[in-house]
């Protein structure tokens, strides 16, 4: 993917790519509107859960999005099958972007251990199943299937 304004794909620090914001978000702003470009029969490292049984990929930029126990973006159902990414506190313009993968998936098998380095990380990244219900009331936004976990 080439970059695209206002998102940026760069290198990071031991994770791979990941997308940087190219200007200032607000709470609440739109970010990314991921499509899906292909339903798998089970669990990828790349593949985002929508359903208890479905697991889908989807497009770039959001495909590229890191991981982190404090996320700068949430999620939330869209139209297209896929989620919105969504500005959970003001983002700065060079910001890597970031969401919670707890947030869809109910077992998580992309990436075990967390280096995301937030002061509340986690260590591991296992999914939504395995959270404390502390943890669980934390995430600002799920994917609507996991309501009923």
């Amino acid at each position: 993917m080439t970059d695209v304004e206002p998102l940026l794909v760069r290198a990071t620090s031991g994770k791979g790519r990941g997308v940087f914001a190219a200007r200032r978000w607000q709470v609440g702003d739109l970010v990314i509107s991921a499509r899906v470009i292909a339903s798998v029969p089970e669990r990828t490292t790349h593949s985002f859960q929508t359903a208890i049984d479905t697991h889908r990929e989807f497009d770039e930029p959001a495909r590229l999005l890191n991981h982190s126990c404090e996320p700068d973006l949430g999620i939330r159902d869209n139209a297209f099958g896929a989620f919105d990414f969504v500005a959970l506190r003001p983002i700065s313009d060079g910001e890597e972007l970031t969401w919670d993968y707890a947030s869809s998936e109910y077992r998580s098998i992309a990436v075990p251990e967390c280096h995301c380095g937030a002061a509340t990380c986690r260590r591991t990244i296992t999914g939504y199943k395995y959270l404390t219900p502390a943890q669980r009331t934390r995430l600002a936004h799920i994917a609507g299937y996991l309501a009923d976990y």
